[in-house]
């Protein structure tokens, strides 16, 4: 196992075959491999992970995420800046200030932004069944959802005049309320290979859009 400790300045790590701890009170840090779990945390900086197999959680004061393959779940949370994941074999927590979230492989996610947009993917991985809540105050929300991935699914806009919730779905059924001319609310529910665990969307300003993915 290995343990990093500095009051400040950037850490680098090449390949770590046990347990790994990187802790610093501002600098960016950077791994390029790790073979079990991960925990990585900066006062202020960005953090980069290209490859982990286990668990991971970063956290960071301010700065981007970077993150690549993820053999396990993933906890990330910024003071402030976007977050990008390649893939998860497990649930992932994703929590900015601001900044856009981009999580491109997993089986379940909490992506929450205060303001940006959210991009997310969601593919069966083997791992159990979760719930899913992607939320921003400000910003689209597109979802990408595979073929096989059974869910049930529940979106709103909340200021919705001059946006709009499209869907490749059939089954994802749209609806509007509010006066003609006054504030609407747009709203969108529907289940997916028959439904099963929730994937709630969110955003008070913005557009919600469903695709398929393509293989």
């Amino acid at each position: 196992d290995i343990g990093l400790h500095t009051g400040g300045g950037s850490i680098e790590v090449h390949h770590a075959n046990g347990k790994l701890i990187a802790e610093t009170g501002g600098g960016s840090v950077e791994i390029m491999s790790a073979s079990q779990a991960a925990s990585v945390e900066t006062g202020g900086g960005s953090i980069q992970v290209h490859q982990c197999s286990g668990k991971i959680k970063v956290s960071t004061g301010g700065g981007g995420v970077d993150l690549g393959d993820i053999g396990g779940p993933a906890e990330i949370d910024t003071g402030g800046g976007s977050i990008h994941l390649s893939s998860a074999k497990g649930h992932v927590e994703a929590h900015t200030g601001g900044g856009g979230i981009e999580l491109y492989g997993v089986p379940s996610a909490r992506a929450e932004t205060g303001a940006g947009g959210i991009v997310v993917k969601l593919v069966k991985t083997g791992a159990e069944a979760a719930n899913s809540t992607l939320e921003t105050s400000a910003g689209d929300i597109t979802v990408y959802i595979a073929a096989d991935v059974a869910i049930s699914v529940r979106a709103s806009v909340d200021l919705g005049s001059g946006h709009r919730i499209s869907s490749d779905f059939p089954d994802i059924h749209v609806s509007s309320e509010g006066e003609k001319w006054g504030p609407k609310t747009l709203s969108a529910e529907g289940k997916l290979n028959g439904g099963g665990p929730v994937l709630k969307v969110r955003t008070t300003t913005g557009d919600i859009c469903f695709r398929r993915m393509n293989h």
